[in-house]
């Protein structure tokens, strides 16, 4: 099996929180020495590691990995879109009306020209 790289990604992830290879250690169980290891490429991580290390730092594993911006760029456009704010509400609402934008949304995606009788049966239940 070939040794997983993330020396570079790691490196810089640890360089913008602003924290020394000692204290990432300390916060994810680990030696400076270990740290330092992996961002040479010296050595890889396991995955229970890999995956304490995208919690911390709050990315993907595909990330760390592969560098993918995938992630990155979904949250932009998500972002640019206003869709945040959105689904900050959504989750704030009561089930019934979750359930309703979920049906509203499949119906918008699916492109059927009029909203189904179940959406307007849940609008008309909880007076929209």
């Amino acid at each position: 099996m070939s040794q997983i790289k993330i020396g570079k990604r790691l490196k810089e992830l640890r360089e913008k929180k602003e924290i020394s290879q000692a204290e990432l250690g300390k916060q994810i169980g680990l030696s400076q020495k270990n740290i330092s290891a992996y961002e040479r490429d010296m050595s890889s991580p396991s995955v229970d590691m890999l995956v304490k290390i995208t919690k911390y730092f709050n990315v993907s594993v595909d990330y760390l990995i592969f560098g993918s911006d995938l992630v990155e760029k979904y949250n932009k456009e998500m972002n640019d879109y206003g869709f945040f704010k959105y689904l900050r509400v959504i989750d704030k609402l009561d089930k019934g009306r979750r359930k309703a934008v979920e049906i509203i949304l499949k119906d918008m995606i699916y492109a059927n020209k009029d909203t189904n009788q179940e959406v307007k049966n849940i609008l008309k239940k909880e007076k929209f």
